[in-house]
């Protein structure tokens, strides 16, 4: 009885311990500031919207945004690589 209660309390211990990591958090405003600057500071993007970004583990995140994209800017990236060198 006495190793049941121990190994359920051990139990209790590691699924507290590891919640954070099974269900995901958040990632940090700053970080995901960074990610948007770096998506609009391309020509081809005219804004970003609807950002939702968690951490999957340890070392994996999952980052989902609308994009609305300049037409004008990839016909041009599209026209310049069908273009025959």
């Amino acid at each position: 009885l006495i190793i049941g209660a121990l190994l359920g309390c051990a139990a209790m211990m590691l699924i507290n311990k590891n919640r954070v990591l099974l269900v995901g958090t958040a990632i940090d405003s700053k970080r995901i500031g960074r990610v948007i600057h770096i998506l609009e500071s391309d020509a081809i993007v005219n804004s970003v919207h609807d950002v939702k970004a968690i951490m999957i583990g340890a070392d994996r995140g999952r980052f989902k945004a609308e994009i609305n994209f300049n037409g004008k800017e990839l016909a041009r990236r599209c026209r310049l690589r069908m273009e025959p060198r």
